[in-house]
């Protein structure tokens, strides 16, 4: 397996490529392009991406933990399929004004994270810890919440968020009105 520590690497553009058997410690990618990638046996650990896309990425047997995520625009990630076999570990440590579409987030402990300030479109969470996480301000335009445990949560200026509140449990967690309004469609109430 090659090794990479500490190292940077800028405007990489790759598309349809194979990248395997490759260990990458406290790298920094920065306006890098994966596109269409193949992504097989690799660890990413400690990484720091600033300004990457990475949109329809095949991740098999991967690893990522405690990557930080800056600025970028991550189309189609199935983030419970990319944590450590261990589950101690996270994939990510940090998103700060980041572009998700399509993500998955499924059986993740998350509690105390922030997700404050991303948009976050069509994404997906089911069957998480996510107790005490920040969505503040974001843009979760089709986001979908399913079984998952949003107790203290703050939502507050959150927008666009599906939150069925008959499958998660909401205690005492925060939102804004007016679209605090959403929650009660799946109690099929409607208003006039």
């Amino acid at each position: 397996m090659q090794t990479y520590e500490e190292q940077l690497f800028e405007t990489l553009n790759l598309e349809s490529q194979l990248i395997e058997n490759a260990h990458f410690i406290e790298c920094t990618f920065s306006h890098c392009n994966f596109f269409e990638m193949k992504i097989k046996n690799c660890v990413f650990d400690r990484c720091t991406f600033r300004s990457c896309t990475c949109a329809g990425t095949d991740f098999k047997y991967t690893d990522l933990k405690n990557n930080d995520f800056h600025h970028c625009s991550l189309v189609g990630i199935s983030w419970d399929e990319l944590k450590t076999k261990n589950g101690i570990t996270l994939p990510f440590t940090a998103f700060e004004n980041c572009v998700l579409k399509y993500n998955y987030f499924v059986k993740l402990k998350l509690n105390q994270f922030s997700f404050q300030g991303n948009v976050m479109e069509e994404c997906y969470f089911e069957d998480c810890r996510l107790e005490k996480t920040n969505f503040q301000g974001c843009q979760l335009k089709n986001t979908k919440f399913t079984k998952n445990n949003l107790a203290f949560s703050d939502f507050r200026d959150a927008r666009d968020y599906m939150i069925d509140v008959q499958t998660n449990k909401v205690k005492n967690a925060r939102f804004s009105y007016p679209e605090a309004v959403n929650l009660l469609t799946g109690l099929g109430i409607i208003l006039d």
